[in-house]
C-alpha cells in the first residue's frame, strides 16, 4: 500500500513539475510575442507617417507650376518610396 502511495505521488510532483516547465515556456513565447507586436506597431507608425508626407506631397504637386520646384517634389516622394520599400520587415 506505501509502494502504491509512494508512486502516486511521485508521478503528481512530475506532472506538476512538467507543466510548470510548459508555463514557463509558454511565458517566454508570449512576451516573445508581445515584443513582435511592438515592433509592428512602430513600423506601421513609421509607414503611416511615410504615406501621410507622401500624399502632402502629391498635393504640393498640384498646386506647383515650377519645374524646379515640381523636381524636388518629384526627389522627396521617390525617396519616401525607396524608404518604404526597403523598410525592415518582421521575421
Amino acid at each position: 500500500m506505501n509502494d502504491l502511495m509512494t508512486k502516486s505521488f511521485l508521478s503528481y510532483v512530475e506532472l506538476k513539475k512538467d507543466s510548470e516547465q510548459d508555463v514557463e515556456k509558454g511565458e517566454e513565447k508570449l512576451s516573445c510575442f508581445l515584443g513582435d507586436i511592438e515592433t509592428i506597431k512602430t513600423l506601421t507608425e513609421e509607414i503611416s507617417h511615410l504615406l501621410l508626407e507622401l500624399q502632402n506631397l502629391n498635393e504640393e504637386t498640384k498646386s506647383t507650376h515650377s519645374a524646379k520646384i515640381l523636381r524636388g517634389l518629384r526627389d522627396r516622394m521617390e525617396s519616401n518610396v525607396v524608404m518604404i520599400a526597403l523598410h525592415p520587415t518582421i521575421s
